[in-house]
């Protein structure tokens, strides 16, 4: 039998993951615009992209896709009320490049599961690459790609050394070791459900636990263990009608009673029991405490890149915290958006059940989902910023075909099983030849004898 060849990456696609994961020292300077290189490749793919969207032959707009373009507008509009004109566009229109850009070229690329799962291997191989750079990291200490590459551009990383259970924490080509972490803990749900090969996917899996744990963060770390429970959930409540409304109203019941019986925030006792470091928990619980009180008295517009408020005894700015810090920087209205379109998509590529469509499709989008549910559920504790801010947007848009599938694909499928089904209906009874016929009963036809008996003997021509 000859063998199918693999499905081939679009090369947008490709050029995306190797910009994602390239490190930021190779980030020329334009003006005051640094253009890291997954900026570089969604500026080079972005027209082309708009122009295949916005053609009308393969993609349908929907209202997803709406919400989205407005998050990016209102980020760029917020950024322009708070900053100079100049300035308000070179910051709020960078952020709005990496989210818009991410999402639509995948959105716009990766049209069919072929095209799913070879964007899928590819970043699979991304994270191996990048795993096998952080292992000498590890164990050395010694962050040999930032130190190498420090003389090349303006744009350095200053990495600091800090150990963990004997180890160091890598950085690879990333800028942080939480980044590392996030990227490679990102693909376990969507590696499991849809590879076929009981070997292959086991073998895979490690691979991406293996070189997560490098990084040595308790939030990546997190999310392998969510997409493993979440997986299980999956498997264990799979015959259970409304099994997520059922999920959802226990999680809300478990919240309030965390609520009501414990002198301490849900967010901040899940937060403190899940962390590697319990003095970094507690301090991420300071954030979250003090940056909604920051939320609350910037409602519409948030505070831009103004300073946030918060006591003396706490000298850090950063927030480590993606979905505080988007409500924070450009107000309540963003978050808004930005949820709303999620919870809209997610909704529109599960609005086909099981018997709707192909069984490696239905796996493809419950590998997705919980995949990035997870990575989802750990930007309460980590902020996507940089490239891995647009990989959460590219990863959004690699849905964008389950939600969205290709109308003619679709209905080459739908022609197809028709008649497969019309065939079995109008195909004759074939006769049981396990037992012989009762001597009072007549023989089936010559033509079906002679067929069936044709086949049963060895020497028949």
């Amino acid at each position: 039998m000859k063998k199918l060849p693999k499905p081939r990456m679009p090369w947008p696609i490709l050029c995306m993951i190797i910009g994602i994961i390239a490190p930021i020292e190779f980030s020329p300077i334009l003006g005051t615009l640094t253009l890291m290189p997954h900026r570089c490749a969604i500026l080079i793919f972005i027209i082309p992209a708009l122009i295949k969207v916005f053609s009308g032959k393969d993609i349908k707009w929907a209202h997803y896709d709406v919400l989205f373009v407005l998050y990016g507008c209102w980020v760029l509009f917020s950024f322009m009320m708070h900053l100079e004109m100049n300035a308000g566009l070179a910051t709020g229109g960078s952020l709005m490049l990496e989210c818009l850009g991410g999402y639509i070229i995948a959105r716009a690329y990766i049209r069919s599961y072929d095209d799913f799962m070879a964007t899928l291997n590819g970043l699979f191989y991304s994270i191996c690459f990048v795993g096998l750079l952080a292992l000498p990291e590890a164990v050395s200490g010694f962050h040999y790609v930032h130190i190498w590459l420090r003389g090349i551009g303006t744009v350095a990383v200053a990495a600091n050394d800090e150990v963990r259970w004997g180890l160091h924490r890598s950085y690879a080509t990333f800028n942080h070791p939480i980044l590392y972490g996030a990227y490679c803990a990102s693909l376990l749900s969507m590696i499991w459900f849809t590879e076929t090969r009981p070997g292959t996917r086991l073998g895979k899996a490690v691979s991406l636990c293996v070189a997560t744990f490098f990084g040595l963060s308790s939030a990546p770390l997190n999310t392998l263990v969510m997409q493993s429970l979440l997986g299980g959930i999956h498997r264990g409540t799979k015959r259970f009608p409304n099994r997520v409304k059922i999920f959802g109203i226990f999680l809300l019941i478990v919240y309030i009673l965390l609520a009501l019986f414990s002198d301490k925030s849900p967010i901040a006792q899940i937060v403190t029991r899940i962390s590697i470091d319990p003095e970094t928990a507690y301090y991420r619980t300071l954030i979250w405490g003090f940056g909604m009180d920051n939320v609350w008295a910037n409602p519409w517009l948030g505070l831009g890149l103004d300073p946030w408020v918060r006591p003396a005894w706490m000298p850090s700015d950063s927030v480590d915290a993606y979905w505080l810090n988007v409500a924070m920087q450009m107000g309540l209205p963003a978050i808004i958006l930005l949820i709303a379109a999620i919870w809209t998509l997610i909704a529109r590529v599960h609005r086909r059940g099981p018997g709707q469509r192909p069984h490696q499709e239905q796996r493809a989008a419950i590998g997705w989902t919980l995949s990035f549910i997870a990575f989802t559920l750990a930007g309460m504790t980590v902020h996507y910023w940089n490239s891995t801010h647009t990989y959460l947007f590219f990863l959004l848009g690699m849905s964008g075909w389950l939600a969205d599938p290709a109308p003619a694909k679709v209905a080459v499928k739908a022609k197809a099983g028709a008649k497969a089904k019309t065939a079995r209906r109008l195909a004759p009874a074939r006769p049981d030849w396990t037992h012989p016929p009762h001597p009072d009963l007549p023989l089936p036809e010559p033509a079906y004898v002679g067929h069936y008996v044709g086949a049963l003997d060895p020497l028949a021509t």
